[in-house]
């Protein structure tokens, strides 16, 4: 099973510095990511997940160099590969923790459920990418639980986070309307006809790429709908007053910033109650 557990560490890592890339991208200059990593803040998501970002791209790629070494450095790199392992789901999840902490009413009001859709999405994801590279019938035997396990929970957290946001319907008007709502339809569309293509009897070749594929298309729909959901929702005063009307409150929501020192800060943001 070696081959797939490169495979796996390749993903990793590719996967790790696409996201240090984009996350570097979005706070403007490489030195802004460099000072998160000044101090460790188990009560900031933004701190903790920066941590978890380049643990998991260290250790994956240590795995990835070293898997195949002997003696020393290949139990180090084995150590390695399962460590980034652990670390996979809270990195997944490491976005949405990221939205929910914030008073965007969609974002904050899915804060329940949108980690937990989120990590059963990029699992659905993560096995039909893996699924659609060569593989042997052992290999596959492996994949199979695992990709329909990954797919199930995802079409289950999708309908969960609607039920979330559905408690203020002002909230949940972004899933089911304009840009967004065409989004997430889709999304909805494409995980639950790929699970039901891929646990269809028969191991056809091309009966599972289009299985994967459109678990791939829906995983990625379902990101831009959950962005694009959130920005329609904050412009709806509606959707912010609506649930506090209803008992449902707000998060305490703290913003994050890099002092002039270069060392990462945190204040309180007003929240309407």
């Amino acid at each position: 099973m070696e081959p797939l557990a490169r495979r796996c560490r390749l993903l990793g890592t590719a996967g790790d510095m696409v996201s240090a890339g984009l996350l570097i991208a979005d706070l403007g200059r490489p030195t802004r990511f460099l000072n998160m990593l000044r101090v460790f803040r188990p009560t900031s998501p933004m701190s903790v997940g920066s941590w978890v970002l380049a643990l998991s791209g260290t250790l994956n790629t240590v795995g990835l160099v070293l898997g195949r070494s002997r003696g020393v450095l290949g139990v180090t790199g084995k150590v390695a590969g399962y460590s980034a392992a652990m670390l996979g789901m809270p990195l997944a999840g490491y976005t949405a923790v990221l939205l929910n902490n914030t008073a965007v009413p969609l974002w904050q009001s899915t804060r329940r459920t949108l980690p937990l859709f989120f990590m059963a999405s990029a699992s659905a994801s993560a096995g039909s990418l893996l699924s659609l590279a060569p593989h042997t019938e052992r290999e596959a035997d492996v994949l199979r639980p695992y990709r329909l396990a990954g797919k199930a929970a995802e079409v289950v957290m999708a309908h969960a986070v609607e039920l979330d946001a559905r408690r203020a319907p002002e909230v949940a008007r972004p899933l089911s309307e304009g840009l967004s709502g065409a989004l997430w339809k889709t999304s909805r569309a494409c995980s639950v006809a790929g699970l039901v293509v891929d646990a269809l009897p028969g191991r056809q070749r091309w009966k599972q790429v289009a299985a994967d594929v459109l678990t791939t298309v829906g995983a990625v729909a379902a990101r831009f709908a959950v962005f694009h959901g959130g920005q329609a929702s904050a412009r709806n005063p509606q959707a912010t007053f609506k649930p506090q009307r209803q008992g449902h409150g707000a998060a305490e929501v703290t913003g994050h910033a890099v002092a002039s020192d270069g060392k990462p800060w945190s204040f309180p943001l007003p929240v309407v109650r």
